[in-house]
């Protein structure tokens, strides 16, 4: 999955259309569909749709970000608990396996 599938803000464009009724809305569209993703008031000066623009983007990098950073760390966590669970069982197999075969040397050495 392609970073432009998950955040929208990234690559997205503003527009609003002048007619015989006055401007319209603002709407904030995904560039290459061209669905809308967001609408702003039609009053908002272009400074100002920007200046949200550019906040609504950074806040969609900064979650992004760290919802990525996260999901390393649950991966971790889950990664390692299993490693751990791994390591302790190949002790035990370890152990038992020298158990067995001391057992198996006793019953050699009792047979000759």
């Amino acid at each position: 999955m392609l970073n432009e599938d998950i955040i929208h803000l990234q690559n997205a464009h503003i527009t609003q259309y002048s007619g015989v009724n006055g401007k319209t809305d603002w709407k904030v569209r995904k560039n290459i569909t061209n669905e809308d993703l967001a609408e702003l008031p039609g009053d908002f000066t272009e400074d100002e749709v920007f200046k949200v623009m550019k906040f609504a983007r950074d806040f969609e990098l900064i979650a992004f970000n760290e919802g990525i950073a996260f999901g390393k760390k649950e991966m971790r966590n889950h990664y390692e608990s299993i490693i751990t669970r791994t390591q302790q069982n190949l002790r035990l197999a370890r152990e038992e396996n020298e158990r067995l075969a001391t057992k198996l040397e006793k019953f050699i050495i009792s047979e000759e």
